[in-house]
């Protein structure tokens, strides 16, 4: 794959991966919603409480699945859209609290990238972790003039 058509591809999944949290957050509270007028019903009723298999088990999968699968995702797609594009890291993440799945990341590059024959992933994850510690050697100690 080329350059351009690999940025490309890696941009429709970053702008996918940024309306997905939007989609996923509206059916858990759909889901919530739906708890809710159940439980009033049951209390206007004077209906036994609802069975502890019936707690919002599925809204809180989907919270789960948007917090720990989607957010990670978009993160390790726009740091390897920044690296193809040779940004700066600090350009993508100025404050991040924790490093990213450089693994992830990695893959993401190996596949929309346009590398040189021979490089493996794990080549390609030190490249990428001395780019990221690079930036930020450079932004703590500038160099003298």
């Amino acid at each position: 794959m080329n350059k351009e058509a690999g940025l490309t591809y890696l941009k429709i999944k970053i702008k996918h991966l940024a309306l997905e949290p939007a989609l996923v957050k509206l059916e858990e509270q759909k889901k919530r919603r739906k708890l809710q007028l159940k439980r009033l019903h049951m209390i206007l009723d004077k209906v036994e409480p609802l069975p502890p298999y019936e707690e919002p088990w599925l809204a809180l999968q989907l919270r789960e699945h948007r917090l720990l699968a989607i957010r990670p995702e978009a993160r390790s797609a726009q740091i390897a859209y920044a690296y193809l594009r040779g940004k700066a890291y600090r350009t993508v993440e100025a404050k991040a609290k924790f490093a990213p799945d450089w693994k992830r990341v990695a893959e993401l590059v190996f596949k929309y990238g346009d590398h040189a024959k021979g490089v493996t992933k794990e080549a390609l994850v030190k490249d990428l972790t001395a780019w990221a510690e690079q930036e930020v050697n450079m932004t703590v100690t500038p160099k003298a003039a």
